[in-house]
């Protein structure tokens, strides 16, 4: 049959007066054009149409891929033999190789309109009417109100449950159209799908007699006639590529799904060089560079495949899957931690995998946990908004007055927060200290020198999980002895967890905010117990939690072993932590456990070199004044504030509120004199 075509094409030729090209002895191609961009729809005739590219200046490789026969929209088949021409005339004196290949057409509803079944094209115009019915056509299907109404209830099925529990199982019937249908509501159909699309129903409904039914999307019968025929060969002698159309399409052209490979590659390459792990195609169709490169266009302006967006997070995830095969759960933080773990300063540096799918993960560089050896005190806590899921995780961070900043010096991310976790979490961390220093990590309390405190909120797995491990390398003391010398808590969280007491009476509360500002023991105690006696609902079992050995000494300095120069010189909440947690959120939350931990690592790379160039440069990372005395005055300011808020509502609130008696029972009332507090005693002498 080719054959027979080709001297078909060769009597045409001789009978028009133009110029013939010829590519070899049964190739021939009556009408030549040269282009600079690929031609997505070549132009095709009876007797061959020849589309060429001149490539020079392109890299060989790119220019195969760019004008690529991948890159047409029509479907096409056959078994891509490839022949090489030896006397082509076109190009003389260059051997040149031939691939045919033949037009598979497109696939039609099978009910489709006469006027889809009887066209034919040699070219394609998007302007042209066929398309505009088209759409006119989808358009007028959502217009009638019974189909609609039909389609919705025969994809969606009946939601009615009866009494007995059973569901509708029906169907829906057509009854009659509405006056405003009218009867002939869909008999022609213009859906056209590319011949290697894998759907195989039209999105539509038609209307057959008094039945509805979704038409099936189908290749006609007839074969398109026109072939493809790609020459290329030795690009840099002969830089020329040419695509040789013959025949007539017999059916409508494909719409415009495939990107071309150039437009495809520009975008494969700002999405490489975005954080790829939790982009979306939102995410990268507001972003900074491809706004850049759309020069105030539209992504579609680019090529109108693009206009769905489904393909830009297919781009995105093919990125997402050839950088990082094994996900963003815990796979693929074993995968990049083998990866680097070779590396001159790997970021993740431990992963311990505890029974029931338990894990926990190490991160930090070389130089922040070395300069964690040097501090006389941390502030540990975990946040709980960065990682999705049931993961959290858990900072260790200081003020610097050095740097006026608030750095992290280690990141460790866990789904379990038992006690045995967290001594194997510790472990885990000082362990890796001690690799990076060359020498063991020194605990004030034991060593005389090194750390002195750790700051944290009352998690009773995260204190004897540090009792137990310090217990394991030093045994002269117990782990609640441990805790004793180096644990102090957050004085915040103390006073946060007692506003949430509302059940108690405003003096039970002020008397619990007092104990850690007491300092004689014997006056904590009896505080406590006039507490624990007071008769009102939950004071007992907080009293019970607090009087616990490192509980008490953790919020207490009369009852803590610490170092009384170091308990007076740290601080006593857990601000440092909150900020970082805080600061580090804004480069995004609910990410997966891979992107939170690259997340990570990025945003303790920029604070650290942050902090080195104002240690050597002195210029600081913001005008704000960041000193020690500014926070001082600052912190003060906000409990002034704070101070006044509270007084000016509990002030509207007596004024709102009416007494209902004054025949309360005042043999348990709570009064303490302790002349250190004279805003308290002020208090009750206005009471009495």
């Amino acid at each position: 049959m080719t054959e027979n075509l080709v001297e078909l094409n060769e009597k045409l030729a001789e009978e028009w007066p133009i110029q013939i090209a010829k590519f070899g002895q049964k190739l021939i191609a009556s009408e030549v054009r040269y282009y600079i961009e690929f031609q997505e729809y070549p132009n095709t005739s009876e007797t061959g149409f020849a589309s060429i590219y001149n490539v020079s200046g392109w890299d060989e490789n790119e220019a195969r891929k760019a004008f690529s026969m991948t890159n047409i929209q029509y479907s096409y088949g056959g078994n891509g033999t490839i022949c090489t021409v030896k006397n082509c005339d076109f190009f003389p004196g260059f051997e040149v190789s031939k691939e045919e290949r033949k037009c598979l057409g497109v696939k039609m509803c099978e009910f489709a309109s006469k006027e889809l079944l009887d066209v034919s094209h040699t070219s394609v115009d998007f302007t042209s009417s066929i398309f505009k019915n088209t759409f006119n056509a989808n358009e007028k299907f959502y217009e009638k109100a019974t189909l609609c109404l039909f389609a919705k209830a025969h994809e969606y099925k009946c939601g009615y449950v009866d009494r007995n529990g059973i569901r509708c199982d029906g169907v829906p019937k057509l009854g009659e159209f509405t006056q405003k249908d009218e009867s002939d509501v869909i008999d022609e159909c213009f859906t056209v799908h590319p011949n290697n699309t894998r759907s195989d129903e039209c999105p539509f409904l038609h209307k057959v007699g008094n039945h509805i039914v979704k038409g099936t999307v189908k290749k006609p019968t007839t074969e398109c006639p026109v072939k493809f025929y790609h020459i290329p060969k030795n690009l840099k002698e002969c830089p020329f590529i040419v695509t040789v159309s013959v025949g007539i399409h017999n059916h409508p052209p494909p719409p415009p799904r495939k990107t071309p490979y150039n437009i495809k590659s520009q975008l494969q390459k700002i999405i490489d060089n975005e954080h790829v792990l939790d982009l979306t195609a939102r995410k990268f169709l507001t972003g900074s560079m491809i706004q850049t490169y759309l020069n105030g266009k539209s992504i579609s302006d680019l090529h109108p495949s693009l206009n769905n967006q489904s393909k830009i997070n297919y781009y995105i995830e093919k990125t997402r899957r050839s950088k990082y095969p094994f996900g963003q759960n815990i796979l693929g933080v074993v995968h990049e931690f083998m990866r680097h773990e070779k590396s001159e300063d790997p970021y993740i540096r431990s992963i311990r995998f505890l029974d029931n799918e338990q894990y926990i993960v190490l991160c930090g560089t070389k130089k922040q946990l070395q300069a964690l050896s040097k501090l006389t005190y941390i502030e540990i806590d975990m946040a709980f908004k960065r990682i999705h899921g049931i993961t959290n995780e858990w900072e260790v961070s200081a003020y610097s007055s050095q740097a006026q900043k608030t750095l992290t010096f280690a990141r460790i991310f866990t789904n379990v927060e038992t006690a045995e976790a967290y001594q194997n979490l510790f472990e885990d961390l000082f362990s890796c200290i001690e690799r990076d220093i060359g020498e063991s990590f020194n605990f004030h309390h034991i060593h005389k020198k090194g750390l002195g405190c750790i700051i944290a909120d009352q998690h009773k797995g995260q204190a004897l999980g540090l009792g137990q491990y310090l217990n394991s390398k030093y045994p002269h003391l117990t782990s609640i002895e441990h805790l004793q010398h180096i644990y102090k808590l957050c004085q915040v969280h103390y006073k946060r967890n007692i506003d949430k007491n509302r059940q108690l009476s405003k003096e039970t509360r002020n008397a619990m905010y007092l104990i850690p500002t007491l300092n004689i023991q014997e006056d904590i105690l009896e505080v406590l117990n006039k507490i624990q006696f007071c008769n009102k609902p939950g004071a007992a079992a907080w009293v019970k939690d607090k009087l616990v050995p490192w509980v008490l000494s953790g919020i207490s300095s009369v009852f803590t072993k610490m170092d009384c120069t170091i308990w007076n010189q740290t601080p006593n909440n857990t601000n440092a932590g909150e900020s970082a947690h805080a600061n580090v959120n804004r480069d995004g939350c609910n990410l997966s456990l891979l992107a939170g931990i690259i997340r990570g690592q990025e945003f303790d790379k920029r604070q650290w070199e942050s902090a080195n160039v104002h240690e050597q440069y002195n210029v600081p990372e913001s005008y704000r004044n960041k000193s020690e005395l500014a926070r001082s005055i600052q912190a003060e300011k906000r409990a002034e504030k704070r101070c006044k808020k509270q007084s000016s509502t509990s002030t509207s609130s007596r004024i709102v509120k009416k007494q209902k008696g004054n025949g309360h029972n005042k043999e348990n009332a709570i009064v303490i004199d302790i002349g250190e507090e004279d805003s308290y005693l002020e208090q009750q002498k206005k009471k009495k």
